[in-house]
C-alpha cells in the first residue's frame, strides 16, 4: 500500500493538469509505453484498475495501489518530462515543481538533510532548542524556505557560544561571518588545524556566512521578501548543516585533548 499523501498527490495532479483526465501531453499508447519502460507494468492490463478509466484515474490509481519505490520512479520521470517539455515556465508553476521533486525525494526515503542532527547546543539553552525544533519541523513538512531566517538565528547564537567557550571578544552587533571569523583567526592563532585544506574550508566558511547574511535579508521569511525557492533552500540549509557538523568535529576532538591533557597532568595517585 502506497504511503503517498492525498495532499501530496493533489499538488502533483495540478503540476501534470490531471483535471480534465488526462496526464500531460500522454495519448492512451504512450501512456502504456511510458509504464512499461519504467516500471514494467502495463498500466492497461487491469491489474491496477479498470482499462476504460481515463489516464488521470489510472495515475490515481497506480498511486493508491502501488510501492513507494514506484512511485517514486514513475513521478520522478514525470517530472523530468513536464520540465523538459513545458515551454513557458510561470514563477507559480516552477515553485509547484520544486516542491514535487521534495515531496518525492521524501516518499523514496532520501534524506533531505543528511547532517541535520548536526543542530545541536553547546550548552543547555531553551531557546536554541527551540530554534532547532522549529527548523527540524520545517524540514519535515517540505518548507525548507521557512528555516532559512531560524537556521541564521542559530549560528548567530552558535558562533557566540564558540566564542563564549574559547574566551574570543566579541560584540553584541557583530555579522555572522564576523563571529565565525574570529573563531578561524583564534584557530590558527593556537595551529589547531593540521591539514591546509582544512585550514581554507573553515576560511571558506565565512565568505559563506557574509552570502548568507544577504539570503536571510533578502530571501527569507526575516522581513517582507519574496521567498527563495524550496530547491536552493534545501540546497543551503544541506551545506550549513554539513558545515556545522564539520565545526562540530573539531569541537570534539579539541574537547577530548584539553581532556586528555588534564588527566596526563594530574598527579600520579601513590
Amino acid at each position: 500500500m502506497s504511503s503517498f499523501k492525498y495532499a501530496d498527490r493533489l499538488k502533483f495532479e495540478k503540476l501534470f493538469d490531471m483535471g480534465g483526465g488526462y496526464v500531460l501531453w500522454f495519448s492512451n499508447r504512450t501512456f502504456r509505453d511510458f509504464f512499461i519502460s519504467t516500471v514494467d507494468i502495463d498500466i492497461y492490463d487491469g491489474s491496477i484498475a479498470d482499462n476504460s478509466l481515463s489516464k488521470a484515474n489510472l495515475l490515481r490509481a497506480f498511486w493508491e495501489k502501488a510501492d513507494d519505490k514506484q512511485i517514486t520512479i514513475v513521478n520522478r520521470e514525470l517530472l523530468k518530462i513536464w520540465v523538459d517539455a513545458t515551454q513557458e515556465k510561470s514563477e507559480s508553476d516552477l515553485s509547484l515543481y520544486d516542491e514535487c521533486v521534495l515531496i518525492n525525494n521524501k516518499l523514496s526515503g532520501m534524506m533531505l538533510v543528511k547532517n541535520i542532527s548536526a543542530l545541536r547546543s553547546i550548552d543547555a539553552d531553551e531557546s536554541l532548542d527551540t530554534i532547532i525544533a522549529d527548523i527540524k519541523h520545517n524540514i519535515e513538512n517540505n518548507k525548507p524556505e521557512l528555516t532559512l531566517d531560524r537556521l541564521h538565528n542559530y549560528l548567530v547564537n552558535y558562533g557566540r557560544k564558540l566564542c563564549d567557550k574559547h574566551g574570543i571578544k566579541y560584540s553584541s552587533n557583530n555579522t555572522l561571518n564576523t563571529l565565525f571569523g574570529l573563531y578561524n583567526k583564534w584557530l590558527h592563532d593556537h595551529e589547531l588545524l593540521e591539514s591546509n585544506m582544512s585550514s581554507k574550508i573553515i576560511g571558506s566558511i565565512v565568505k559563506l556566512f557574509d552570502d548568507f547574511n544577504y539570503v536571510r535579508n533578502n530571501e527569507s521569511a526575516a522581513h517582507p521578501n519574496p521567498l527563495l525557492n524550496k530547491i536552493e533552500s534545501m540546497f543551503i540549509v544541506d551545506t550549513i548543516c554539513s558545515i556545522i557538523e564539520f565545526i562540530n568535529k573539531i569541537e570534539d576532538v579539541l574537547s577530548d585533548t584539553a581532556k586528555t591533557t588534564t588527566e596526563d597532568d594530574d598527579p600520579l595517585p601513590f
